[in-house]
């Protein structure tokens, strides 16, 4: 169940992007499917066009301070517009900018088939029979038409168990693109790489479009693979099980650098994560934790390196040693 925040940022992506000159029908498709999910969501959309409304005012005002030189009526009945068109968008922008600071993902769950606040996870059975489970701040689009069955990584991560058929399918995200017909694997989408671990089975890894088919990779269980810009790099082995444990709802940590730590904490907190890297080189941290608990994650920061939290109401979450 979507929260109202998550909804009323939702609402407000959804009215930014309509207003855009390049929505496409596609567009106009899915918010039509958005709106259709829940009957909060007009609700919340009417709110986000009544936002840009109590724009005016404010708008208005800072038009007025800013364009206070007396003019000619001539001059005035063509121009006296652009200033408050002027702070109107500088509101505006300050809106867009502030949300998408505070939630970088707003936008892609917004706008994708199937996604996943922060804090959130969801598995769903898709129509061919398989698997989907979308970890913590994940979004992605899925078309089952066709020769070929697709599944488009917007972010995050996903795990699947790809139902046997007669037609191919085909996951694509980050420059990466992963071959399967039948099998168990999660696929990463991180700022620079694509990571591919495979549970069961057997898939095929290339890069996105998929033009050289001698940079394909095969693995098997128990390998995995990063796809950096669409190169991929060195199959090596893993412990799926341990790789993989976030789709069971786990944290498994084994000295694991802050980096690490810190983006599990990104994918479960609402707002962001605030912290001085320098402050962090040298934390580690071992141990298994529940993932829909990351107040445990940062008591165990606390106990093992001194490192406190406090919440910052509308911002997210600040770190100090």
């Amino acid at each position: 169940m979507s929260t109202t925040e998550q909804i009323d940022d939702e609402a407000i992506a959804w009215y930014l992007r309509l207003k855009d000159p390049s929505a496409t029908a596609e567009d106009r498709e899915r918010f039509e499917r958005w709106l259709a999910q829940d009957s909060r969501h007009a609700e919340a959309y009417e709110q986000a066009q009544a936002l840009w409304q109590r724009v005016d005012g404010p708008a208005r005002h800072l038009a007025a301070v800013a364009d206070y030189r007396p003019r000619s009526p001539s001059v005035r009945g063509r121009a006296g517009w652009q200033p408050w068109l002027a702070a109107a968008a500088c509101l505006l922008i300050l809106v867009v900018v502030g949300l998408l600071w505070r939630d970088p993902g707003l936008f892609d769950r917004a706008t994708a088939d199937v996604a996943t606040a922060p804090g959130v996870s969801h598995r769903a059975t898709l129509a061919d029979g398989t698997q989907l489970h979308l970890d913590y701040d994940s979004a992605v689009d899925v078309d089952l038409a066709g020769d070929t069955r697709r599944v488009t990584l917007r972010r995050g991560r996903i795990w699947l168990d790809v139902a046997a058929g007669g037609r191919p399918f085909v996951v694509v995200g980050g420059g990466a693109r992963v071959r399967v017909t039948g099998t168990r694997f999660g696929i990463a989408r991180g700022p620079g790489a694509v990571e591919v671990t495979v549970e069961e089975g057997r898939v095929e890894v290339g890069g996105e479009p998929a033009n050289d088919d001698s940079s394909v990779r095969v693995l098997r269980r128990g390998e995995q693979i990063a796809v950096t810009h669409g190169h991929p790099g060195e199959v090596h082995a893993v412990d799926a099980h341990v790789e993989l444990a976030w789709a069971r709802g786990l944290v498994l940590l084994d000295r694991a650098r802050f980096a690490e730590i810190a983006a599990q904490l990104e994918r479960a907190l609402p707002g962001r994560l605030l912290y001085d890297a320098g402050a962090f080189e040298g934390v580690r941290l071992s141990g298994s934790f529940p993932a829909d608990r990351p107040q445990a994650l940062l008591d165990a920061l606390r106990r093992a390196h001194g490192i406190r939290s406090e919440h910052i109401p509308g911002v997210g979450v600040w770190l100090r040693r």
